[in-house]
């Protein structure tokens, strides 16, 4: 294998400069291929091409038949477009056959173009922001075989300067509840074994009702509406909740940056907040229905002047219904998403009060409610000035 690597890195040409795998997951992705033996690779995101070579090369070596369908928005690489996009796959594998690149085109299309083909094994390695990953794992779904292996680019990159918007792998590997797994080779690099429709569509639906990275036109709305058809029989935890997101997303810009947020902002599904600024905390009364398990809480802090030291915020929950003298806090750091895990147990209705103490530079922070098992029920947000 490290042959087969070493051969594909010397022939990558020196105009690709960006945007591509590294050599440690380069490894982990051609030892997962050769040990899976997939028959219908998918990857979404091919920019240069030089993870489709590698993905092309493993394949090649787990000495089977196989097709690889590389998927990118563009008709050029993004960071040279005197290069077709998959043009640095050209140069090093040469034409093979069993390639198949499809420019100009997103994961919206992987269902009419592979039909009912089962897919083995994808690499999604798109857009990362918020939520194209889940959208990209979503279009897979229809296609995806039971015990399929997901591989997610970027893990890490919200922690680099100027990406914390980017938190799309990221988003979808702390939800999903199914197995998965990092290396200690290659931590940027998350793996996913999908095993189960209902949990995977859940993960999706909370992911879609958290804090996006970017805002979307009507006409994408619909197209990520029209995803939702194929899984029309499906009850899975969410799908309420999923459906009628999409069908109220609104533009609005938070922090200078333009975010697609629900019209219901700032909660859902019929709660009500009561803002009450007492000293520096931050404070709102979340009312919800009734839960007889648990509420999983999902806190975002982001500091205005985008300071990497700026020690974040200070999160406290109690419920006033139940336990008003209990108080669960959790540190959120800013440009992070933190989960808060807080039992409810049977009761008639929450009264959540949840306080934030912001530090110097924080503008905002954004707390989405879900009930167990991730049934999204509202999503907020609370600013100081």
């Amino acid at each position: 294998m490290l042959d087969l690597l070493k051969s594909i890195y010397s022939k990558v040409p020196s105009w690709v400069s960006t945007g591509t795998i590294t050599s440690a997951e380069a490894a982990v992705l051609s030892s997962m291929v050769q040990r899976l033996r997939p028959r219908v690779l998918v990857e979404v995101g091919t920019a240069s091409g030089v993870s489709t070579a590698v993905l092309a090369a493993a394949a090649d070596a787990a000495d089977q038949q196989w097709e690889l369908h590389t998927f990118d928005i563009m008709e050029v690489c993004y960071f040279d477009e005197s290069k077709i996009v998959g043009q640095a796959a050209l140069e090093i594998l040469g034409e093979r056959p069993n390639v198949h690149f499809h420019r100009s085109s997103t994961a919206l299309d992987i269902k009419a173009t592979l039909g009912d083909r089962q897919v083995d094994f994808v690499f999604i390695d798109a857009s990362h922001s918020s939520p194209w990953a889940a959208i990209d794992l979503l279009s897979i779904l229809p296609n995806l075989r039971e015990g399929a292996v997901i591989a997610l680019h970027d893990l890490l990159l919200p922690f680099r300067e100027g990406y914390s918007h980017q938190n799309a792998a990221r988003d979808i590997f702390r939800v999903w509840r199914g197995q998965k797994w990092t290396e200690a080779s290659a931590p940027n690099l998350g793996i996913l074994r999908f095993t189960d429709i209902k949990q995977t569509l859940a993960d999706i639906a909370t992911l879609l009702q958290a804090d996006w990275d970017i805002a979307h036109s009507a006409e994408v709305i619909d197209d990520f509406v029209s995803l939702l058809s194929p899984f029309a029989e499906i009850d899975y935890p969410g799908e309420a909740q999923c459906r009628m997101f999409f069908a109220k997303c609104v533009p609005e810009v938070i922090n200078g940056n333009q975010h697609t947020k629900p019209a219901r902002f700032p909660f859902a599904c019929g709660s009500q907040v009561h803002p009450n600024q007492t000293d520096d905390a931050l404070r709102v009364i979340w009312k919800g229905l009734p839960t007889s398990s648990g509420t999983h809480l999902l806190f975002s802090a982001y500091a205005s002047n985008g300071a990497a030291d700026n020690p974040g915020a200070v999160v406290s929950v109690r419920d006033l219904n139940r336990k008003p003298d209990e108080i669960q806090s959790i540190s959120v750091e800013p440009r992070t998403r933190t989960f808060i895990d807080f039992e409810t147990g049977n009761c008639d209705h929450l009264d959540l009060e949840i306080a934030v103490t912001p530090t110097p530079g924080l503008h905002a922070y954004y707390a989405g409610i879900e009930l167990s098992p991730f049934t999204v029920k509202g999503a907020g947000s609370s600013r100081k000035n």
